[in-house]
Formats: C-alpha cells, sequence, structure tokens
C-alpha cells in the first residue's frame, strides 16, 4: 500500500523534523514489514495458545480410581469390570441370546448389590414385561431404593435411566454399555453412603429395553408403571462413543444448569442443546421430558462417534478417566439433588457455558438483553459527548494543536470528517463480516460439488478450509473501503499531510459493530450468536479505554513515551482476545467433533450441500467475530496486500491438502450397509395323507452394499475382492454407492427340511434364529405350536386346510444378527480398515426367506 509523505508547514522547523523522523520510523518499508511480520507472529502464538493449550486443559480427565477404593467412592475399575461382562455376550439386539444373557447379568448385579448392603433400606427388584408393535417380547429392568421407615409410594422419585440393547454386530460397549455399568457403579455408590437417609426421595434405576428400535423401554415405563407417577429429577445416560469426555447434551429446564454447576468437572454449552434435534437422534430422554416435561438431565459421549452403531464400538475404544470423571459429577449430582431438595421456580430461561470444563458460566437471558442495551446507550454517550467536547477543546484553544495527526489543522470541516469516517469505517467492518461469510459460503458450495467430505475425520482440517476464506473476505473489503477513506479525506484536506490519525473513529466504528451484531442477535435468536455477546464484553471495554486515555492524553499532553508510540493498539486486541477466543475455537471444536462423523450416515446423494453449508456456517460465525478485531491493526500497520496474499497461499495449500487427502482411514472409517437376502422354495406336489418331504425348487442369495458417504463403492468392493479372494459373482451397481451381487454360492441353507404329516402338521428344521416369522397366505388358518421356544432349530406349524383351497402358500423368514455368519461382512471387516459395516437395531442384515408351496389338488 503506497503512503503519502509531504512537507509540513515551515513555521515551525524542530516539529517539522520531528514529523519526518516519526515518518520515516513509522512508515519505513522495513519498518512496516516489521510490524507485519511481528503481528503475524503475535497471532500465530495466540491461535496457538488458545487452540491447542486451551483444548489440552480442557479435554484432560481425571486418573481413574482402582477397585480397592469404600463402596460410596465411584471407581472406575469396578465399572470396567461390570463392562467387561456385560460386552461378552456380543450384540444385544432385542430378543438375541445377548439381549438376553446381559438382561440375568444385570439381575444378578444388582441382587450382590443389594446383598453386600448392611444399611436399613427398602430394595425392590422388578422385571417389567411388554411387547411392541411387531409382538417381541420385551423387559425392563426396574430398581427403587427407599427409606424402609418412610411410605415410598407417597415421595417423589430420582430416576437414573440407560438402556441396555445395542444393535446388529455391535458389542454396545459406548451405546449404551457405558451407560448401564454407570449405572450400575452409581447404585453400589449410593446405597453404600451413609449420608443418603432416602427420607425425602426414594432412588429409582431404569435399565430399559428396545430403545434403539424407537424408545419401546421407556415409552412403557412412562406410560403403564405407577413408579414414572412421581419423579422429581430424572437423569438419562446414552452414548456414542467413549473416547473423550462426557457433556451435559440436553436439560429440561435451563435452570438445572445451576444444580449442575456444581459439580467438580461442569461440561456444558446451551449450544448442545437442540443438537439432538438437528442430528434426529432419540434418546429415552426424549420419552421422560418431551411427552410429559419432567424436570432432567441427558448426559453422554458424543464425540467423535466414527464407530458408532459398529462392531468397532468395543471396549477397546473407552478412553481411560472419561467414565471416572462422569462417575464423579453424577455422583456429586445425584446426591446434591438428595440432600438439597429444591424446585425450580424461576422462569427465565439461563444461557450457560463451560470454561475449560472447569467452571460454569451462567447468565440470564435477560442479563444479555440488559448488558447489550447498556452497550449501546454507552456507546451513543460516550461517542457523542467525546466528539463534542473534543471539539470544544479545539475552538475555544487559543493557538492552533501542533500535533502532526490533529484533524481541526489538516482538515476543513473536522466534524463532517470525523463522521464520514466513522460511517466509512462501520460500513467497512459489516460488510467485511457479509463478504466473509459469502466466501466461506462459495467454498462450501464448490467442495460440495468437487470433495464433499474432504473435512471428514478432521475438524482442524474444517476449521481452516472454510475459517480463511472468511479472513481473506474480510481483506478485500477492509482495503478497499481504505482506499475509499484516502479518497474522500483528500476532498477536505486543507494543507498537505505527513500523518493523520484516525484511531477514534476506528475504535468507534468497532464498538458500533459489535453493538449492531448484539442487536442482530438478539432479533435472531439463534444459540451460536451468543458468542458475540463474550466477545462483546471483552473487546467493548478495551476500546473504549484506548479512546478517553487517548483523549486525555491529547488534551492534556502527557509526556509519556510509551503512550505517545501506542504499542498498546498491536498488543491490547491480541491479549484481550485470548479468552472469548480459546472459548471460540473450543466451542466450534466441539461441535465439528459431534457432528461430522453423523453427517456420513445422512448422505445418499452426490452432492452434499446441507452437509458442507452447516459445517460452514459453525465455523464461520466465530471465524467473523475472531478477525474482526484485528482489521484495524491492518489498517494501521498499512499492510492489507501482504496479508491478503499470506492468507491467500496458505488457503490455496489447505484447500489442496483437503483436494487430495483421504478422507476415511481406520481411525476415521467410513460406514456401509450389507444386506444379504437369500430366497428358497420348497414344493409338496400332490400332497396325500402320508407324511412327505418337500422338494427343494430353487434357491438363490444376493447381497446389497450401500455406501453412506460419496465415495464409489465398485473400488472399495474390487480392493476386498482381491485382498480376500471372495469373488463377487453377478456384480451390478445401480449408482456410485450402491451395489448388488451374488452370493449364493457362500451361503448355507438357512431352511434344512421341511416335512408335513398327514395331519397337516409341518416340521420346519433351520438354522438357530431368535427371529422367526411366519405367514400364510389369505384364508389360510396356521398355528405356531412352539412359538415362544426361542431360540430354536425346528418350528412346529399346525395347518388349518380350507376344503376349498387347492393351494397352500407359506412364507418363513429367519434374521439372524451375528456378524460370523455373514462370510462376506467377516472377511470385509478383516481385510477392508477405512470402511466398516453398520448394523440395525434390529435384525434384519442377515435374512432368509423361504416360502413352501403344498399342492392339495389331488385330495379332491
Amino acid at each position: 500500500m503506497v503512503e503519502e509523505i509531504a512537507l509540513v508547514p515551515h513555521d515551525d522547523i524542530q516539529t517539522h523534523q520531528a514529523n519526518i523522523h516519526v515518518i520515516n520510523r513509522i512508515f519505513h518499508s522495513k519498518y512496516s514489514s516489521n510490524q507485519f511480520l511481528l503481528w503475524v507472529l503475535s497471532f500465530v502464538c495466540l491461535l496457538l495458545i488458545a487452540g491447542p493449550l486451551t483444548s489440552h486443559i480442557s479435554y484432560s480427565v481425571p486418573a481413574m480410581k482402582t477397585r480397592d477404593i469404600p463402596a460410596h467412592m465411584f471407581s472406575e475399575e469396578r465399572t470396567r469390570d461390570y463392562l467387561a461382562n456385560l460386552t461378552r455376550f456380543g450384540s444385544r439386539v432385542i430378543n438375541t441370546q445377548g439381549n438376553y444373557a446381559a438382561r440375568e447379568y444385570l439381575i444378578s448385579q444388582i441382587e450382590t448389590i443389594f446383598s453386600r448392603s448392611n444399611r436399613q433400606l427398602r430394595f425392590e427388584l422388578v422385571r417389567q414385561n411388554t411387547t411392541d408393535l411387531e409382538s417381541n417380547r420385551l423387559e425392563n429392568i426396574l430398581v427403587r431404593v427407599s427409606n424402609a421407615s418412610m411410605e415410598s409410594e407417597k415421595l417423589w422419585n430420582v430416576l437414573l435411566s440407560a438402556h441396555y440393547d445395542s444393535v446388529e454386530f455391535s458389542s454396545g460397549s459406548s451405546d449404551d454399555g457405558s451407560g448401564v455399568v454407570i449405572l450400575l457403579e452409581l447404585l453400589s455408590n449410593l446405597v453404600n453412603d451413609v449420608t443418603m437417609t432416602l427420607s425425602n426421595l426414594n432412588l429409582i434405576l431404569i435399565f430399559t429395553d428396545a430403545e434403539e428400535i424407537g424408545l419401546h423401554g421407556s415409552e412403557a415405563f412412562r406410560s403403564s408403571h405407577s413408579w414414572f407417577r412421581n419423579i422429581h429429577r430424572f437423569i438419562n445416560v446414552d452414548s456414542v462413543r467413549c473416547n473423550q469426555v462426557a457433556n451435559l447434551i440436553q436439560i429440561r429446564s435451563s435452570q438445572l444448569a445451576i444444580e449442575y454447576s456444581h459439580v467438580p468437572k461442569p461440561r456444558a454449552n446451551f449450544i448442545l442443546q437442540n443438537i439432538c434435534l438437528w442430528l434426529g437422534i432419540r434418546t429415552d430422554y426424549d420419552m421422560y421430558s418431551l411427552y410429559n416435561q419432567v424436570l432432567g438431565y441427558n448426559f453422554g459421549f458424543f464425540f467423535d462417534g466414527y464407530t458408532y452403531h459398529t462392531p468397532f464400538d468395543d471396549l477397546a475404544t473407552i478412553k481411560f478417566g472419561v467414565l471416572q470423571e462422569l462417575g464423579d459429577n453424577l455422583l456429586v449430582l445425584i446426591r446434591n439433588t438428595f440432600l438439597q431438595y429444591s424446585n425450580v421456580t424461576d422462569n427465565d430461561s439461563l444461557i450457560y457455558f463451560d470454561i475449560l470444563g472447569r467452571y460454569l458460566m451462567i447468565y440470564k437471558r435477560s442479563t444479555s438483553l440488559f448488558i447489550q442495551r447498556t452497550l449501546s446507550l454507552l456507546l451513543v454517550m460516550m461517542g457523542l459527548g467525546l466528539i463534542t467536547i473534543d471539539h470544544v477543546y479545539h475552538q475555544k484553544k487559543v493557538s492552533p494543536c501542533h500535533n502532526c495527526s490533529c484533524i481541526y489543522v489538516q482538515y476543513k470541516h473536522p466534524l463532517t470528517i470525523r463522521f464520514l469516517s466513522i460511517l466509512i469505517y462501520s460500513a467497512s467492518n459489516l460488510l467485511s463480516l457479509a463478504n466473509a461469510f459469502l466466501c466461506s459460503i462459495a467454498v462450501a458450495f464448490i467442495m460440495s460439488i468437487t470433495k464433499p467430505f474432504s473435512w471428514f475425520g478432521s475438524p482442524f482440517i474444517a476449521t481452516l478450509l472454510f475459517g480463511l476464506p472468511c479472513l481473506v473476505g474480510m481483506l478485500i473489503i477492509g482495503y478497499s473501503f481504505t482506499r475509499l477513506h484516502h479518497i474522500v479525506r483528500r476532498r477536505f484536506r486543507q494543507q498537505e499531510i505527513t500523518i493523520e490519525s484516525f484511531d477514534f473513529e476506528q475504535n468507534v466504528s468497532m464498538m458500533i459493530s459489535f453493538v449492531g451484531l448484539m442487536i442482530v442477535s438478539a432479533i435472531w435468536k439463534n444459540p451460536l450468536l451468543y458468542m458475540i455477546l463474550i466477545w462483546t464484553v471483552f473487546i467493548f471495554p478495551i476500546y473504549l479505554f484506548v479512546i478517553i486515555v487517548e483523549f486525555v492524553c491529547h488534551w492534556r499532553e502527557i509526556p509519556w513515551r510509551i503512550l505517545h508510540r501506542k504499542y498498546y493498539w498491536l498488543y491490547l486486541p491480541l491479549l484481550v482476545s485470548l479468552f472469548p477466543l480459546a472459548h471460540s475455537l473450543e466451542t466450534v471444536d466441539r461441535l465439528l467433533r459431534i457432528l461430522i462423523p453423523i453427517f456420513t450416515r445422512r448422505y445418499f446423494e452426490q452432492w452434499s450441500f446441507d452437509e458442507n453449508h452447516l459445517i460452514c456456517c459453525i465455523i464461520a460465525i466465530p471465524t467473523m467475530l475472531s478477525v474482526l478485531i484485528f482489521i484495524p491493526i491492518l489498517q494501521k500497520i498499512k499492510c492489507f496486500g501482504r496479508a491478503f496474499n499470506l492468507f491467500s497461499v496458505f488457503f490455496l495449500l489447505i484447500w489442496m491438502i483437503a483436494f487430495v487427502r483421504q478422507p476415511f482411514t481406520s481411525k476415521h472409517p467410513n460406514t456401509f450397509y450389507a444386506q444379504h437376502i437369500s430366497n428358497t422354495t420348497y414344493v409338496v406336489e400332490n400332497f396325500s395323507r402320508i407324511a412327505m418331504n418337500a422338494s427343494l425348487l430353487s434357491r438363490s442369495s444376493s447381497i446389497t452394499a450401500r455406501l453412506f458417504a460419496g465415495a464409489r463403492l465398485s473400488p472399495i468392493l474390487d480392493e476386498f475382492s482381491v485382498k480376500s479372494g471372495h469373488r463377487l459373482q453377478n456384480r451390478r451397481c445401480l449408482n456410485r454407492m450402491n451395489c448388488v451381487f451374488d452370493d449364493t454360492f457362500n451361503r448355507s441353507i438357512a431352511v434344512e427340511s421341511i416335512r408335513i404329516e398327514p395331519n397337516h402338521t409341518i416340521i420346519i428344521q433351520h438354522v438357530p434364529s431368535y427371529h422367526i416369522f411366519i405367514s400364510a397366505s389369505f384364508s389360510t388358518e396356521f398355528h405356531i405350536r412352539n412359538q415362544w421356544m426361542i431360540p430354536r432349530t425346528t418350528t412346529i406349524v399346525d395347518l388349518v386346510v380350507n376344503s376349498n383351497v387347492d393351494l397352500v402358500k407359506m412364507d418363513i423368514i429367519i434374521r439372524r444378527c451375528d456378524l460370523h455368519q455373514s462370510p462376506f461382512l467377516l472377511l470385509f471387516t478383516r481385510f477392508i480398515s477405512h470402511v466398516i459395516p453398520m448394523g440395525d437395531a434390529v435384525c434384519q442384515a442377515i435374512e432368509d426367506n423361504t416360502k413352501l408351496l403344498v399342492n392339495f389338488h389331488q385330495n379332491g
């Protein structure tokens, strides 16, 4: 950027020489380059402190406590012992062996906890039986602990909830084995705590079944069990992956944040309140809070859910210390609830967020509005007041000021140029924000078309990819308006100028920009915009302080070199922005680590506009606030060109890395769903009244594989075939993410034989299964004799034959949930590490359909 250097009036040679010295010192290219380099280094150091350092502090977890500590203290080692036993049964899909075995294990552990307690408490264990819409048998495990001398039915209850079922192929160590075992340990802690008299509240624990298929277990408890009537508080624990700290995800009534603030390490941000709604994730929390509006909490491990609902959700993925931290927090929260019984009365909603996982900052929305109004009023009063006082000061001054940057010497109509400058700088700031957002959205649009999931597995890449365009866009507008301001100034000059200062106008315009943003946030009421207030509260007072100091020094001519050199405008914004920048980076990191793994599950089209644009918005809004305060610094050191070139090159490097990188790795795998369907037809021709075996008429088996993200499935299947030697016959790819191929030669027949007895009893021999469904053609009656014996290898059907029916058609569907029952999936998980299979909430990935045709035509 070219600077103007001209002569000053010759009436004061000493002043002229001093000004020339200032010019050479400040605007010499080498000095300007040094200032720019110093600013860049300071900015990088600030990012390192506000980013990796604060993230390390925030995500630190306590040491795991051993199993030998007293029973009333939470021990992660004991919790891990529970979890190892719970997950050894494999998948816990409803009505499977793992589901039944886990249920019995939980009951045995609850009974053991009761037997070891020597306190005078009343222990109740109930097995609530129910069914879902498909008549699947479900069973909730209910526990109530109450004071033996009190009538428990008359007291309010504190409910702790977790679900013990899982999905296909997954042992569910995180989802939700972690919640189950934490509740087991908490039950042991609480019944062995002598301070827990349970004189005013009962303790209820529920381990729900069938949460994965639609919250059926919690719905049955809510709608049909008497214990749910008097719930004072509830705590639900559900998770995605336990490789990082747990957070308070949702609360019913923000006032509960005050109760939660007393735990050792509160981790919460009210932005997360609606994240489950955004993602379409429903937990038992919804059943308790949305339908009956009971006050309670939803805790969970929601970061980095790359192995969510996959075989890799195992004990090895659980980070040491995270269970300990959540257990300690919940234990304190539960104890406080029992010992400090309170009712929520204040209806004013709260905004809350934690500071480095150590403290919970809470304030009312009304407080936020009060601060916004106060700062807006203060800006108007101080801005107009200082301009008026400065104008009167110079009008009454006998001799003109000799400060070379004094606009009352350099310009005609100084008030006009002052207000125009404020207007130009304010417009520059606001349009910089708009252009920054547009540049970031444009990058998101381009990446949606060219490389939709370039940021997958790396929040750092995503932050740079969508954050740097914000910075470049703001520099473009900042430079353009600086040139515009230069043109406007020339029209009002009354003499040649050596150096000019519009620090006051720049500082006032910055405060105007933040006040304008606060007004927008108050109108829009988007949760993410609460960051505007945090930045404003830190930045606004500093600029106000600098304005007052500069005016006082100007009026009183205080001879302090540190004030006249004005180094503070380089360092103060950096120092003051440390906390809001650290909080913004941490909040963005949390949101990205929750959202990024989930987005691949929702991608079925070739282009991914919504995902990229949402990621872009989450990054762009805090980035714009972070960068806005540095624009005046760039205006002062005159380095828009250098900054634009530097950050543009940096962005191009990040874009190239994002474009060529492989987003899916063994640590951040893609997920796919494979459905095995076999079709077998048996026929009995000309049935006579003697026992007959059905003949195998036809048999076929196919696999339909569907990839959830934008990579092409065909090359992945080719890689699998080469590595495993598993042939994929008759492969047809309907589009880039869906392929169908024949698998008949790899599949054993599910229905081994069918025999029909003279009395029309059909005996079906098949593979062991817990899920066997039988239906028949219209007007055909039948009864399954051993329907409730599961698992079974034989199904006996009593057929009622109508004399008018010549042909009976019967369908036999057998579903299985074991990964080892699919040679394809078993080999795939062994040879392909960057793509892993995903299970469903019910057994349906491996399905064998058998059709039986019995011809009675000759029986006449």
